[in-house]
């Protein structure tokens, strides 16, 4: 896969387009307000740096969880613009068991995670056997001090998802 595939290349292309140009809208304080395209690409700068600096690796996996909102897409760019794969993750996995599972299963080395949904993966940070000892959760960015390095994308998954189909039987999708 060359770069002019992915995802990142395409928020590039779209950012030079359309930089000035609403990319996402959010309320706060009871009003809608607009997130530019090239704000959001410096927050995606920082979120990616932030993942360099904890140590995130080419090709190892964050799991995302949190409900929709501009910092949801944020997490997700700065993951893939870092080399790693994307892991979304349901809000709705309240057991302990199904989400200590899907963590492990997709060998998850950090997770982001929204406030309100923290407590489910701190409580099973311990018994992950590849988990780093950082946790993540969404908020607003801080400027790490760390520099975004190029990374070749090519062979590596952006995303991986667990479907259950009709035979209840889970299915893993790259």
């Amino acid at each position: 896969m060359s770069d002019h595939q992915t995802l990142p290349w395409l928020f590039e292309q779209s950012t030079q387009r359309f930089a000035s140009n609403a990319f996402m809208w959010e309320k706060h304080d009871g009003r809608y307000g607009s997130t530019s395209y090239a704000a959001a690409r410096d927050r995606v700068y920082r979120c990616a740096a932030g993942f360099l600096a904890l140590g995130l690796l080419q090709g190892d996996r964050v799991a995302l969880i949190s409900e929709g909102r501009n910092d949801w897409v944020i997490a997700e760019l700065g993951i893939l613009y870092a080399g790693a794969t994307n892991v979304p993750l349901s809000v709705k996995l309240d057991e302990p068991a199904d989400l200590r599972f899907r963590l492990a299963h997709a060998g998850c080395r950090m997770a982001v995670v929204s406030g309100n949904h923290a407590h489910k993966v701190l409580a099973l940070r311990r018994e992950l056997p590849n988990s780093r000892p950082s946790s993540i959760s969404i908020r607003r960015p801080h400027s790490p001090q760390a520099n975004l390095r190029s990374v070749n994308s090519s062979g590596w998954a952006s995303g991986i998802c667990r479907a259950t189909g009709p035979t209840s039987k889970s299915d893993g999708v790259l």
